[in-house]
Order: structure tokens, then sequence, then C-alpha cells
């Protein structure tokens, strides 16, 4: 199943998704992206059920990463990283209300896009798209 399809089947379920992170970097860069990764509104057991029917490969990677992976490819539900000391160590992965929150915990600016193919919007809170590649 293509990350699309994937995008196509969430929102189609009520649910909004996103293509986010390198692959939308990539592709603002006229890249083939390597690899995608999807943030989405629908938690890890809304995604297991809407995919059950499906022949594809799913695997739940665990709860305290709110992510399932479809045919290789990563579906998180949207995320935020809540810190309760100085070091990444002391950090749990925890839901987020909104896919701008779950880009703020990316690493740069360009990274942190999201990108749904299905409905075409574009959401980039930090401005990457002006950020040199």
């Amino acid at each position: 199943m293509t990350h699309e399809l994937i995008i196509e089947k969430l929102c189609q379920n009520g649910f909004r998704s996103y293509l986010v992170g390198g692959a939308v970097r990539d592709l603002f860069n006229n890249h083939n992206p390597k690899d995608y990764d999807i943030a989405s509104s629908a938690d890890s057991n809304v995604i297991n059920q809407i995919f059950q029917d499906s022949n594809h490969k799913i695997n739940s990677v665990g709860k305290s990463f709110l992510v399932t992976i479809i045919d290789g490819i990563e579906v998180s539900q949207f995320r935020k990283d809540v810190y309760f000391g100085y070091s990444d160590k002391n950090c749990e992965i925890q839901p987020a209300e909104s896919i701008e929150e779950d880009l703020s915990r990316r690493d740069f600016t360009i990274n942190a896009m999201a990108f749904c193919p299905y409905t075409g919007d574009l959401i980039d809170p930090f401005n990457g798209v002006t950020e040199p590649a």
C-alpha cells in the first residue's frame, strides 16, 4: 500500500492525516523520498481497525511510541514530547491535539512541515518552505 492510499483511507474515515518529515522536505527539493512517514489524528487502535481487513502487513510498534507500521510505512498518532528532566532519556511521548503540536517536536523547520496529498493541504507553521535546504 502506498503512502497516498494510507492517507486517503484515513481521511475518508474522518481523520486528519499528513505526510511529514524528510519526505515532505525531499518532495519540495525535487528528490524522491527514501521513506515516508505519516502523522494522523487517529490513534493506534483506530488505525489497526481501519486497516485490519486489508491484505497488508500491519505492525504496532508499541503504545509508548504511538506508531503503527503499514507495509513498511510509519503511521503515527499526532505526538508531543513531554520532558521531566534534563536529558532525552527523561522524555515521554504523549498524544498531541494537533498536527502543529506534532510538528513542533521535529528537528529542523524544513522537516516540520506536513502535506496531505488527499486534500492538498500544506501545514508549515515554522516557515520551512523558505528555509534553504
